[in-house]
């Protein structure tokens, strides 16, 4: 007798899970993660807002080539400081990151690309606006913490001819 109980109970389980709708998971690669970051930065760039870029660079040790005037920057606090002043300095009206790769291995992702930024030069009199483009490379390194992409480490150079 005492297996009647079990078989019963047994049967109400698998009845009652089988409708228990399961919450499907969705799988996102981590180079679309990546790309997300960098289309993140891009925004940033178009939008001169450095807020974005918050959760774009590590908390942790890092390591930034910018554009010019800084050798290097070596913190999180450093890089939004540099963008914060670059926005003020600069009148960005475009950027545009192209030919983007991203190579992920493990909790390290590598990417590279090129970019061109359109910077309105400084009015002299009451001259029409005039613009100022800009090309160079980019490349940058991301570590997964916890599940966010961040960059670790990033160089953006142009050819010396273009300063």
């Amino acid at each position: 007798m005492p297996r009647r109980p079990f078989l019963f109970l047994l049967l109400l389980t698998l009845l009652f899970s089988a409708c228990i709708k399961k919450k499907e998971i969705k799988y996102v690669s981590d180079e679309t993660l990546v790309r997300t970051q960098i289309t993140r930065f891009e925004d940033a760039l178009k939008q001169k807002n450095p807020e974005l870029l918050s959760d774009y660079y590590s908390r942790d040790k890092i390591q930034i080539f910018p554009f010019w005037d800084k050798e290097s920057l070596t913190s999180w606090e450093e890089a939004i400081s540099y963008w914060k002043e670059f926005f003020e300095d600069q009148k960005v009206t475009d950027f545009v990151l192209s030919s983007v790769t991203v190579t992920t291995a493990g909790r390290t992702a590598w990417t590279k690309g090129n970019w061109e930024m359109k910077i309105e030069k400084k009015k002299i009199g009451k001259k029409k606006k005039q613009y100022q483009i800009l090309q160079g490379r980019y490349s940058a390194i991301f570590e997964n913490h916890e599940g966010n992409w961040q960059v670790v480490h990033e160089h953006m150079s142009m050819p010396e001819s273009k300063l």
